[in-house]
Formats: C-alpha cells, sequence, structure tokens
C-alpha cells in the first residue's frame, strides 16, 4: 500500500466535504437561535421596564389612597368630637316648638295659618 488509491481519496474527500457542509450549516443554525434567544430576551426586557413603570405606578396611587384615608380618620374623628360637644336646643314650651316651627315655614314660603 504504497499508495492510495484514487477512488479511496475520493471517498475520503467526499466524506470531508460532507462533514464541512455538516458543521457549516449547525454554526449558521446556532447562530439563527442564538438571534433568536437574543430578541426574546431584548422583548422580556422591554416588558419587564414596562411592568416595572406599571408597578411604580400602582405604589404612587397605593401611597396617595393611604394619605386620603388617614385625612378621612382624622376628619371622622374631628366630627366624633364636634359631634359630642353639640347639644341640641330643646324647646322648653309648646309655645317656642310653635314659634320655631312658623319660623321655619316662613322662610319656605308658606302661609301662617291663622
Amino acid at each position: 500500500m504504497k499508495t492510495i488509491k484514487k477512488y479511496w481519496a475520493l471517498i475520503v474527500g467526499g466524506l470531508l466535504a460532507l462533514f464541512a457542509i455538516f458543521v457549516a450549516f449547525f454554526k449558521k443554525h446556532e447562530k439563527k437561535q442564538v438571534s433568536k434567544i437574543d430578541q426574546k430576551i431584548d422583548m422580556n426586557n422591554s416588558n419587564i421596564n414596562q411592568l416595572q413603570g406599571k408597578t411604580d405606578v400602582i405604589e404612587d396611587q397605593r401611597s396617595q389612597v393611604k394619605q386620603e384615608l388617614d385625612d378621612l380618620v382624622d376628619q371622622i374623628e374631628q366630627t366624633k368630637e364636634v359631634k359630642e360637644t353639640i347639644q341640641p336646643e330643646t324647646p322648653k314650651t309648646v309655645a317656642d316648638a310653635k314659634e320655631n316651627i312658623l319660623n321655619k315655614t316662613k322662610k319656605r314660603g308658606r302661609k301662617k295659618k291663622a
């Protein structure tokens, strides 16, 4: 076997060519996969940024609502205190009650009965 026969050289050359084509195809395929994955990562990052902005807005709204609730609680406590201090005036006689009713009906435009 001093010399390699031509057909063996062609077979080995063909196998090497197939291997080279196979390697080139998979490198191209891997590049496509990497670019698709990069696009998905970029889309996920943009979605995360949008959601982060939304959560910031929600946190601002939550703090505003808490502040409004605190203000309402303070107002309720103040009105309770004022309510406790108010003492309604009760008419002492029937004549005072009649006069009070007549005074209120005059404002509405009703006529006084004789």
